[in-house]
């Protein structure tokens, strides 16, 4: 068997192209077939809800600091806070809307404690133990 050049190459390339495209256009020409375009719909509706979920965001209760300090969230979306260290910490909202939301059991050394935000804003905490001196916030956006 020969071996094709680079301009054979290009020709058959070009060729399958052609083809697929007039597949392609055969396929949905029709109408008066609904299943093309409900199947478009459907896989546009699950790329469009599959697009829209908030990422989780994380944070980290080492000794006497939350890392990261500020997290920035979209609407909806979920903080985790996991311990590590020796000393024990808490997660109590500070600000009006996150007294009520951010209310975790003081634990030392490991455990998680994880809250849903479907409303914008700012929520301020800090650390039931150690108060004023270790804080953080969450931005919703």
């Amino acid at each position: 068997m020969k071996t094709p050049t680079w301009r054979g190459l290009q020709f058959m390339l070009a060729g399958i192209v052609v083809t697929s495209t007039a597949g392609l256009a055969a396929c949905g020409g029709d109408d008066d077939d609904p299943t093309p375009s409900a199947t478009v719909r459907t896989s546009t509706a699950q790329a469009s809800a599959s697009a829209t979920v908030p990422k989780p965001a994380g944070v980290t209760i080492a000794d006497n600091s939350f890392s990261p300090g500020t997290v920035t969230i979209a609407k909806g979306g979920t903080v985790s806070w996991t311990w590590s260290g020796r000393n024990p910490h808490s997660v109590q909202g500070t600000s009006s809307n996150a007294k009520d939301k951010l209310k975790s059991p003081q634990l030392t050394g490991s455990g998680a404690f994880e809250t849903n935000f479907n409303d914008a804003g700012t929520y301020e905490y800090q650390c039931g133990v150690h108060g004023a001196a270790m804080t953080g916030k969450i931005v919703v956006q």
